[in-house]
């Protein structure tokens, strides 16, 4: 696709709010495979995000990666994404871990507060 709409703003538009895509997950491809899944990420990235939104955009892959090999128990495997990765995308790292784990936080309060007085 790509190849034949070469031209990023003309051609196509990177906009990572806009889901264009949903990924199905069976035993035959790479849906644990944090590592694989996030280094995919960041090679089109790599070739296609404007160098404006570059860092924000890897943070913000390199946090949901991370928090998913954390979750799956693999945090050894979170820890060895950060390799080849700019200061300027782990600074968005910190900001958007800080954001999602304190979204997490205030849902799960939420449900409790609920639950004991609702």
């Amino acid at each position: 696709m790509f190849t034949k709409f070469p031209l990023l703003n003309h051609d196509f538009l990177y906009v990572p709010a806009q889901k264009v895509v949903k990924y199905r997950q069976h035993g035959a491809n790479a849906y644990k495979n944090v590592s694989r899944q996030f280094f995919i990420i960041k090679q089109m990235l790599d070739f296609l995000a404007p160098a404006e939104i570059y860092s924000k955009a890897l943070g913000k892959v390199l946090a949901m990666h991370f928090l998913g090999a954390v979750r799956l128990g693999r945090f050894n495997d979170g820890l060895s994404l950060f390799k080849n990765v700019s200061m300027g995308a782990k600074s968005y790292f910190v900001y958007y871990l800080a954001s999602y784990v304190f979204s997490y936080t205030g849902r799960m309060l939420s449900k409790l507060v609920r639950r004991v007085f609702g």
